[in-house]
């Protein structure tokens, strides 16, 4: 580091372009997501059109956080992933939805196939949605 900062001590950072993050490439389409009420979200599932469907869940809790996954018909997967003290809900439910779509792209499934995920949490489907916001 001492090193870099010597090489560097004679650029003007205020003249250096910054650059903003983005989560998403702004090239790509970001994914689709909405965010239904139970009543839309029963009649929803009862209209399954060849999709993929997966659940999943996160709790913090008695010091762990963990996350759960099933995906239909027969796939679950159920992993402890941090201290409590290390990680909020939100982004329990975030590695959640991660290990999901990891699961299914590693897996047996048709790659082609669409996948509907479903989760209870608004907070991480807002995060998804709309990356460049903190919507916690």
């Amino acid at each position: 580091m001492q090193k870099m900062a010597a090489k560097f001590n004679t650029i003007d950072a205020w003249k250096v372009a910054t650059i903003d993050p983005v989560a998403i490439a702004p090239w790509k389409a970001p994914m689709q997501t909405s965010i239904k009420d139970k009543e839309d979200a029963i009649n929803a599932e009862k209209h399954n059109t060849g999709l993929l469907d997966v659940y999943t869940d996160a709790s913090v809790r008695n010091g762990r956080a963990g996350i759960g996954v099933f995906i239909t018909p027969n796939t679950r997967v159920s992993q402890t992933r941090a201290q409590a003290n290390a990680i909020t809900t939100v982004m329990a439910e975030l590695a959640a939805i991660w290990k999901a779509i990891h699961t299914v792209k590693t897996g047996a499934w048709n790659p082609g196939i669409p996948i509907r995920i479903s989760t209870d949490s608004k907070a991480a489907v807002r995060n998804i949605a709309w990356p460049q916001r903190n919507q916690n």
